[in-house]
């Protein structure tokens, strides 16, 4: 590594260290600019974006890693990490796969491809995985908690419940522990006897985590019915409409949790994202303006990004330009800001702002949809220039 390069390194690593996120990314991307094949700048960003759950910036910078260092078992594991987030299987699995080539004895691909097996329901596999991983570190409780999972799933309640009183014995004070505590399973008339009720919201759990959707829904109802001012419950039973489809019914589950809890901001911007599908422009702006109110969410890319858009489908474009600004100021990067203002700049006639705009999001280094997107919007507005000529 080049010394100027060492030196802005250096200081990425001490801004990531006090949680100085933007600026380590920012200055790792000046250190690409001296050499772009330098693969500990790149592995380095590619691990402060998968912290910061930008999974997909992630995987474009540990794939590039993986190009030039083909051995770099971390990276593979990271990438397919990352893939599991973004629910994309498959590609998850190749990469796991990848790097336990290079590396068998990495228990954390071995846990990850258990996950994995799981959640699609490849019960045999995932118990394979899982075992594999305790032959490398048989207290490794994670793996443990999976067997107790997929035993639940399986209709082995005995079973499940000896891997849980492992866990709880191994940790019985850590959130796995307290997590097998309460996935215990009891019979239904022990359910009854004991009003067991939270046994339900970790039923409700289990099924999420295993994609039963409806089953999770129906569990959380229940629990519910006895804890109604729940807002985690709430907010749980809103997850799982989402990804069972009921949008809807979502957005009353969420506004349920926030009418229990008005201070948890992350039930706002949840609704707000939802609202910004199904809703109208007006309520995303309320709803996360009222978040910004209670705060944490000041300097959230997101956030400004759901404000500049929705203000522009109001025609407010000097509210959206100003949000949108803000927005790329907390993250350079942020295509979809970019290409929502390059459309507020538009609008507004100021052709060569919105054209820098379009030719930052076609000229950046990484492939996004939003490149062909962009180019259609300059047909669009040429069309339309034409037209008004």
């Amino acid at each position: 590594m080049k010394e100027r390069i060492k030196k802005i390194h250096s200081k990425a690593i001490s801004c990531y260290r006090q949680n100085r996120y933007e600026e380590a990314i920012q200055l790792w991307r000046k250190a690409l600019e001296f050499d772009p094949h330098e693969v500990e700048i790149m592995y380095s960003l590619g691990l402060v974006l998968f912290e910061l759950k930008r999974y997909q910036e992630s995987i474009d910078y540990l794939k590039e890693v993986a190009a030039y260092s083909p051995d770099h078992y971390k990276a593979l594991m990271v990438i397919g990490t990352a893939y599991i987030k973004l629910r994309k299987f498959e590609l998850a699995e190749e990469y796991l796969k990848k790097s336990l080539q290079i590396n068998p004895n990495n228990t954390l691909a071995y846990l990850n491809l258990g996950a994995i097996y799981s959640i699609q329901r490849k019960f045999e596999q995932g118990i394979e995985f899982f075992e594999k991983a305790l032959e490398l570190n048989p207290q490794e409780t994670r793996a443990l908690l999976g067997l107790g999972k997929i035993y639940t799933l399986t209709g082995n309640p005995e079973k499940a419940n000896e891997y849980f009183r492992r866990v709880i014995e191994l940790e019985p004070d850590s959130p796995l522990g307290n997590y097998a505590k309460k996935a215990i399973t009891t019979s239904t008339r022990d359910l009854a006897d004991s009003q067991n009720i939270d046994q339900l919201f970790a039923e409700g759990f289990r099924y999420f985590l295993g994609s039963f959707y409806h089953e999770a829904i129906k569990n959380y109802q229940n629990y519910l019915t006895y804890k109604p001012r729940d807002d985690l419950a709430h907010y749980a039973l809103a997850e799982s409409q989402l990804r069972a489809g009921q949008l809807k019914k979502a957005f009353v589950s969420f506004r349920n949790a926030i009418l229990n809890n008005p201070k948890n901001v992350l039930y706002y911007k949840e609704l707000a994202i939802l609202l910004d599908k199904i809703g109208e422009a007006q309520d995303v702006i309320e709803i996360l303006n009222k978040a910004l109110k209670i705060g944490n969410f000041e300097n959230d890319a997101v956030v400004f990004t759901l404000l500049g858009k929705n203000y522009l489908k109001l025609g407010k474009y000097e509210e959206a330009i100003a949000h949108l600004k803000k927005a790329i100021r907390f993250d350079k990067n942020n295509l979809h800001a970019r290409f929502e203002l390059a459309k507020a700049y538009f609008k507004k006639q100021n052709e060569n702002l919105a054209r820098e705009q379009i030719d930052f999001i076609i000229n950046f280094p990484l492939e996004s949809p939003l490149k062909k997107a962009a180019q259609e919007l300059v047909t669009q507005s040429a069309a339309a220039s034409y037209s008004q000529a």
